[in-house]
């Protein structure tokens, strides 16, 4: 059970080794991360390590702080503490091109709705990247409507931006009749509003 000064103290080492990483002292960072006995917070440290070692060109080490990051992830005992951190982990691999692991990890995530999560921004990465043809396949593996409607308009968006004018709007209509579909009435309202073609 976590005490509030366990708990204040998990979040003041989380936020001197996110400064460290930031700084450019990942070794300080990670022995500071080390210290961290709370895995949801050494998660969150470690996460932050392996997005300044990135920003720093360090594809090498973000990528071991990344694996290090998922290991620690494992060992998160609150099953929604780890779906979400599992969840942020994969968004992590996806940026850094790590698409493959970032499936795998994906793939690990006990909790629907956090999986569904983690395949949309793995697909927004994709399109970003001008994947668009993996981002649609991963796209469709959501089982979540109200995600997948999501993930449809980033890449319709992306798409767009691109110039492919023909395959967005294609996506955008996919988008709009996988939002008519969701069941929840707020959920989908929501979703179509942030449909490309209401606004």
């Amino acid at each position: 059970m976590r005490t509030a000064a366990c708990t204040k103290l998990h979040k003041a080492l989380y936020s001197i080794a996110r400064e460290q990483a930031k700084s450019g002292d990942f070794s300080g960072a990670l022995q500071t991360a080390a210290t961290v006995p709370n895995g949801w917070d050494k998660t969150r440290a470690l996460r932050a390590i392996a997005e300044e070692r990135a920003k720093a060109g360090d594809a090498a080490g973000a990528a071991q702080t990344r694996e290090l990051a998922l290991q620690t992830a494992a060992t998160i005992a609150d099953a929604s503490d780890k779906a979400y951190a599992l969840r942020a982990i994969a968004e992590l691999q996806a940026k850094a091109g790590d698409v493959s692991g970032a499936l795998q990890t994906a793939a690990t995530i006990g909790a629907a709705s956090r999986k569904a999560d983690a395949l949309y921004a793995i697909a927004k990465e994709q399109a970003k990247a001008g994947d668009i043809s993996e981002a649609l396949q991963t796209a469709a593996t959501i089982a979540d409507a109200s995600y997948k409607a999501d993930a449809l308009r980033e890449i319709a968006e992306a798409q767009a931006k691109a110039g492919a004018t023909s395959g967005a709007a294609h996506t955008r209509e996919l988008a709009l009749q996988t939002a008519a579909t969701i069941a929840d009435p707020s959920r989908k309202a929501y979703a179509l509003l942030r449909s490309p073609s209401y606004r």
